[in-house]
């Protein structure tokens, strides 16, 4: 699947990073992706419908789970309430 995501997540791969942490993947809005065109202070547009592109990710991402885990790279998301969280566990800063 290509997609700026799929992108960061395969250069930290080929960098060699073991820990994979993604901040600001939430999926399940499109508040970060659309501004109101007639708004000068550019502010978001918060919709209440999940991203289009959230169901096509999770079984994306799923796969590359998969796949990392047999690596031994580990995939987390910060924000316990991204959509991710059916797949990724959420990130705790704890964790060394």
């Amino acid at each position: 699947h290509h997609a700026t995501l799929t992108d960061a997540i395969n250069i930290s791969y080929i960098m060699g990073y073991k820990k994979i942490v993604l901040v600001g993947v939430d999926l399940y809005d499109e508040q970060h992706f659309y501004i109101k065109k007639d708004d000068n202070n550019s502010t978001f547009v918060i919709k209440e419908n999940i991203h289009p592109t959230a169901e096509i990710m999770v079984k994306s991402l799923a796969l590359w789970n998969d796949y990392f885990k047999e690596k031994e790279i580990n995939l987390f998301i910060y924000n316990p309430r991204s959509l991710l969280n059916k797949i990724l566990p959420v990130y705790n800063l704890n964790l060394k």
